[in-house]
């Protein structure tokens, strides 16, 4: 819900859940259901017998083919959204692009989720490069019942070739749940599909590099009350408060750089904390010497969001990146922090 426009109204809508399952993701939708029109449709029987005997005519559900067609109305939809769909289909993806986009009305918003970076590290274990990934499919002769294949693609080969069906507005980094990122398209007015000329890229949660014993976050509440479209990062006017750990099983962390917009910054204030990592981590025997809080000042930097990478270093020479975004606002309601 975070990834629509925050004027987006329910009522009367018709929104269809492509590849619900079980109904993992329309099952939070029951509220909104009482307003607006909800549909589902799976490849899998069992799931969609299970859906329909579960939530009775809350929801309307339907088992679809494999093949890129669904027996529903042109122009029906307001809302489509697919949730680790996109995600394992190696083939035919345009043709499913194609067949959703005649479902939605003129105007209508499709959202659709795929693994990018935190996905691609987090799974096969290595850093994501953007540049040679592209479009790349493992385990792609795996069967359903173990998932089947999975598929990563990096944002501009999805702005290159998802756009020649509908245009993207904005993707969001990590949107769904920090793991996949999300395509927000929208339907045209008119017949004609012109390529999106420039792509918002959205990083409303934090991002941390993989490596295996070298790990950290950054603390703030990604879910901010505006829409992530309008607002999103860390919130602030003047002072930005920013705040997490690094640890690493090597060594203990010896010091700690910020940049913001690709410069280095000195913060007006950096101390250092204990955190309870070994918690999180009983496996493994980190440093717990790496809590950070530090104050920003951003007073000098336009309205709207600026990249922050901070930098830790190891004494024994590693050092670990991590990405946020801060968020310069100028509202009187809003305090300094």
């Amino acid at each position: 819900m975070k990834s629509l426009p925050e004027e987006f109204d329910w009522r009367n809508k018709r929104i269809l859940d492509f590849g619900c399952g079980i109904g993992r993701t329309l099952r939070h939708f029951a509220a909104e259901a009482q307003d607006a029109e909800f549909w589902g449709c799976d490849i899998d029987r069992r799931s969609i017998e299970w859906l329909k005997r579960s939530t009775g005519n809350l929801f309307r559900v339907f088992e679809n083919s494999f093949e890129p067609e669904l027996g529903l109305p042109t122009n029906y939809f307001d809302l489509i959204y697919c949730i680790s769909v996109f995600t394992h289909m190696p083939t035919h993806w345009d043709k499913w692009l194609e067949a959703l986009r005649r479902i939605l009305v003129p105007g209508g918003i499709l959202l659709c989720t795929f693994h990018e970076r935190a996905a691609y590290e987090y799974i096969l274990h290595k850093p994501f490069e953007r540049t040679s990934v592209g479009m790349q499919t493992i385990w792609g002769d795996q069967s359903w019942d173990k998932g089947g294949p999975y598929v990563f693609h990096s944002n501009w080969w999805i702005i290159k070739n998802w756009s020649k069906t509908l245009p993207i507005d904005c993707i969001v980094s990590e949107g769904m749940l920090n793991w996949q990122n999300i395509a927000a398209m929208h339907k045209p007015t008119g017949n004609d599909v012109q390529p999106t000329s420039t792509v918002r890229i959205i990083q409303p949660f934090p991002y941390v590099e993989w490596q295996a014993d070298f790990v950290g976050n950054i603390d703030y509440d990604i879910y901010a009350p505006k829409s992530w479209l309008i607002e999103h990062g860390i919130i602030a006017q003047r002072n930005a408060g920013v705040r997490g750990w690094f640890t690493s099983s090597k060594d203990s962390i010896s010091r700690i750089d910020f940049y913001v917009d690709g410069m280095q910054v000195y913060p007006r204030v950096l101390r250092l904390q204990r955190p309870d990592v070994q918690r999180a981590y009983p496996k493994m025997r980190y440093s717990i010497d790496s809590g950070f809080e530090a104050l920003v000042d951003i007073s000098h930097l336009p309205p709207g969001p600026h990249p922050i990478t901070i930098v830790a270093h190891d004494k024994s020479g590693r050092n670990l990146r991590a990405e946020a975004v801060l968020f310069r606002k100028i509202a009187a309601s809003l305090e300094n922090t």
